[in-house]
């Protein structure tokens, strides 16, 4: 709720500083929007008629853009004035980043410091906590009702946790709630991990979960069992581990990829690269990719008409010896439409600095 006013707030600062906002509002106007993934249909915005913010835009100095910015950037502002509409990504400092004309934006120092604020607030408004899973277990005890919202889709329904040491084992409510959990996996029963987040009274928590029913289930749902979810710090039954895609998709609804890459080694990162091409998942996919994922159509070459890959051998750990290249060797399985073979793959994975994270620079088959 404060958020919510905050934002509010500074919308109608923004709209009384306009004399003559009323005669304006349909022809100039600025969208600034959150979302996960370019592709995703949960969307948090705000749009601003205010004629000197729009002119502010408009009028920002343009420089390279060339060799900053992230893809993990989930902020974008579209400009209409009049039919003509133009969109940037609205980088952390408040400047304005075309990632495909590499040209960053610099609106005046006031504009900015406006657009860090309402990003700032929209991404509360969007995103969940980053929570661990101690305090997670004391607050949705078993026996508790919960709502689920898919940060993709943004398709939610209701659960009840049943059971879960270490993460939630829950099942859905109702028949309702089970055609919807299915709904967000395209109907069809899946392992994949997805980023969501869980909706109690007075919180919002950043969580992950699978679309696999296993186990036993007590609730007449229609759901053949129940299925997990994954906050920060839980582990899996079995292996008493955190999971990688579970602690990707966690971070990936916190809001903070960024901070999930940096944490990566070489070997992590390869891992991602591998999972997020079988999740058809192009967007975490370029995350791993340096210059902007300039490297993706060279890499995407590599790779085609291949559904799947696994890795089908461990790491040769002694291959990451440098502090700011490895050219490490890959024993991986590959899956086609006509069936599968065994292939090498070298990972050129870089970094310019100690303080900056890994990045895949290269894939090429070992011939």
């Amino acid at each position: 709720m404060k958020q919510a006013v905050a934002i509010a707030f500074l919308i109608c600062s923004l709209c009384y500083s306009n004399p003559v906002f009323g005669a304006h509002s349909q022809q100039e106007e600025v969208t600034i929007s959150v979302q996960s993934s370019p592709s995703a249909s949960y969307v948090t915005s705000v749009t601003i008629q205010s004629r000197p913010f729009v002119k502010g835009i408009a009028d920002a100095r343009q420089s390279d853009g060339k060799g900053v910015g992230t893809w993990a950037a989930d902020v974008t502002l579209t400009l209409k004035r009049g039919d003509h509409t133009l969109s940037w990504i609205v980088d952390e400092d408040g400047t304005l980043l075309d990632l495909e004309k590499q040209k960053r934006l610099h609106p005046s120092p006031p504009v900015q410091r406006k657009l860090q604020v309402i990003a700032d607030q929209l991404r509360i408004k969007h995103y969940g906590d980053l929570t661990a899973w101690p305090e997670v277990d004391t607050v949705l005890p078993k026996k508790a009702r919960f709502q689920i919202i898919d940060l993709e889709t943004g398709l939610t329904f209701r659960v009840q946790r049943r059971a879960g040491d270490q993460h939630a084992d829950v099942q859905p409510l109702t028949r309702e709630d089970t055609k919807t959990f299915k709904k967000i996996y395209n109907g069809k029963w899946s392992w994949n991990r997805r980023a969501v987040l869980v909706k109690t009274d007075d919180r919002v928590i950043a969580a992950s979960m699978n679309g696999m029913p296993h186990g036993r289930g007590s609730l007449r749902n229609g759901f053949p069992g129940h299925f997990c979810v994954h906050f920060y710090g839980s582990t899996t039954h079995r292996s008493q581990h955190v999971d990688l895609l579970h602690h990707l998709m966690i971070y990936k609804a916190a809001g903070r990829l960024d901070d999930y890459f940096r944490q990566l080694s070489p070997f992590d990162l390869i891992d991602v690269f591998i999972a997020t091409f079988n999740l058809h998942d192009r967007h975490t996919l370029n995350m791993t990719l340096a210059e902007f994922g300039r490297s993706h159509n060279r890499v995407v070459d590599t790779l085609d008409g291949i559904v799947s890959i696994t890795r089908h051998a461990p790491f040769a750990q002694g291959h990451v010896s440098a502090q700011f290249a490895a050219d490490i060797p890959v024993t991986v399985r590959l899956y086609r439409p006509g069936g599968d073979e065994r292939a090498v793959f070298r990972f050129l994975v870089t970094r310019d600095v100690l303080e900056q994270r890994w990045e895949i620079s290269d894939v090429q088959r070992d011939q």
